[in-house]
């Protein structure tokens, strides 16, 4: 008996931890601030570093934040320097010995506005080490060359020596920097690299083979032409060039490149021209895919496929940015957790509503479920980070242009595997198996669904109850005709059997 009664406790205390897995936080401020770097510690806290800024164009601190699993600020930690500008982009947890606490550095860049608040001076590479109770251990800089326009970090790695392999480009956009050193802040070598023409460069990772490095990038460097998207640099194991090569899918903007396996993930935003149509049309769509170690596609997934012009009509409203920094992540290579956001208009302060998708794949880059959230304002995600529990953390921005004057707030998502979402600390955040877009749209509405709702009914009501039109959901992407409903607002809703699994508003214009 006593034994039953110790396995029901226990099957009681899992449920209770379990159920506090998920929560949606916003960190409301006066002043603007960004979720920079993202970091689980062993205890499965998550280590947050946010810029903050309170001035146009100037950062006055940058702030260390831990959460709990609640998502309840535990410790904040306010570090401040005299540069007018810096930021902590990257923060890496270290390598160390068992039985030691554990360490993060944080790495990052600041710069000083020159004579007539136009030129730059003392750009650096920052490293900040500290444990997880925020004791700083150490700090050190590097001076970066100087130039006209900002240095910045996109991306660092801890290499399997235990070296810190930085990222660097200035933003005109026309030298690269690769920089290798100890996590100390020791500089060890370094290459610039200038490309033939302005570009962007992303993510870097140490090769498997530990014989180099790869960096993916939209522009082409040494001499060769092409189409200025889609590319993946190979440097030597001293940071010197080798070669160029094309990466499928052309999934390269924004594009996050980690070592998987025996293998290479890659996710990014790609846009595809689809040649083979008529009339020839683009596309706009999150990719994720895995690469052999000969750059070869093994598999490509594409998400929220939009078309962006088809015959000269233009659709581009809805279309899918991948999360600005990292934008998938794993711990177990069973649970992949990606995330991309969704309308991305061209205004700094969008007056907009919008989602985000956080969606979930297996190590064979099946797509097990996706989610869409948000709609209650403007959401860009910054990161999505796989954790060891099995779920995932979600942060980025949030604007409501109708309550915050040019005013971003950080907002915090956590789901568990199964990422079914029942709560919320904002009750006005929504989350949906599908999303129906544009809203408001016209004579076409277009339904995007996870794969957890496939097989169910789609089914749109009018507001007097009335329905309207029923298909079964047979593909993550598909179109129905409204041409013959009136202006005004509709209710749209997803049955299995009879019980409405999902519901939300569509509204028709001219």
């Amino acid at each position: 008996m006593k034994k039953v009664i110790l396995i029901t406790l226990l099957i009681i205390v899992v449920q209770i931890a379990y159920s506090q897995t998920n929560y949606f936080k916003v960190l409301h401020t006066p002043s603007v601030e960004f979720p920079d770097a993202v970091v689980e510690t062993e205890s499965g806290d998550i280590i947050m570093i946010q810029t903050n800024y309170v001035e146009q164009d100037s950062t006055n601190y940058v702030s260390f934040l831990k959460l709990n699993q609640s998502g309840d600020t535990v410790a904040n930690r306010i570090v401040e320097r005299s540069d007018r500008f810096y930021s902590y982009t990257r923060v890496i947890k270290l390598q160390q010995p068992d039985g030691q606490a554990e360490q993060f550095v944080a790495i990052g860049g600041s710069y000083n506005r020159g004579a007539n608040n136009v030129f730059t001076a003392n750009n650096k590479l920052l490293f900040y080490t500290f444990n997880s109770n925020f004791d700083s251990i150490s700090s050190a800089e590097i001076n970066l060359p100087n130039s006209l326009y900002i240095w910045g970090l996109r991306d660092a790695i801890q290499t399997k020596n235990g070296h810190i392999v930085s990222l660097i480009d200035d933003m005109t956009h026309k030298k690269v920097l690769i920089l290798k050193s100890s996590i100390g802040g020791d500089s060890i070598s370094f290459n610039q690299i200038v490309p033939q023409n302005s570009s962007y460069v992303f993510s870097i990772m140490e090769k498997p083979e530990s014989d180099g490095y790869y960096f993916t990038s939209d522009g082409y460097f040494n001499g060769i032409i092409g189409y200025a998207f889609n590319y993946i640099i190979t440097l030597d194991t001293n940071l010197q060039y080798v070669k160029q090569d094309s990466l499928p899918g052309s999934c390269a903007f924004y594009s996050h490149i980690r070592p998987f396996n025996n293998s290479i993930l890659v996710g990014g935003r790609a846009k595809r021209i689809w040649f083979n149509a008529y009339p020839v049309y683009l596309t706009e769509e999150y990719c994720i895919e895995k690469l052999d170690n000969a750059l070869q596609p093994v598999k490509q997934v594409f998400l929220s496929h939009v078309v962006l012009n088809h015959s000269g009509d233009s659709e581009n409203d809805t279309i899918s940015y991948p999360a600005l920094s990292r934008n998938f992540d794993f711990v177990d290579t069973n649970y992949i957790y990606t995330s991309h956001y969704r309308e991305y208009p061209m205004e700094y302060y969008p007056a907009i509503y919008n989602y985000f998708v956080v969606s979930k794949f297996n190590s064979n880059l099946d797509l097990l479920w996706q989610y869409y959230f948000g709609f209650d304002a403007y959401y860009f995600v910054w990161q999505i980070t796989a954790l060891k529990d099995g779920g995932c953390f979600v942060s980025g921005s949030r604007y409501d242009y109708q309550t915050q004057n040019q005013e971003y707030d950080i907002f915090c998502l956590k789901l568990d595997s199964t990422g079914i979402f029942t709560s919320s600390g904002e009750p006005n955040v929504v989350v949906h198996s599908a999303m129906v877009f544009p809203n408001p749209g016209t004579d076409i509405l277009h339904l995007e669904s996870g794969p957890q709702v496939l097989g169910n009914y789609f089914q749109l009501y009018d507001l007097q109850g009335i329905k309207l039109s029923e298909v079964k959901i047979t593909a993550s992407q598909q179109q129905i005709s409204t041409n013959n409903l009136p202006n005004g607002m509709y209710i749209w809703r997803i049955v299995t059997k009879g019980k409405i699994v999902d519901s939300g508003k569509w509204i028709k214009v001219e």
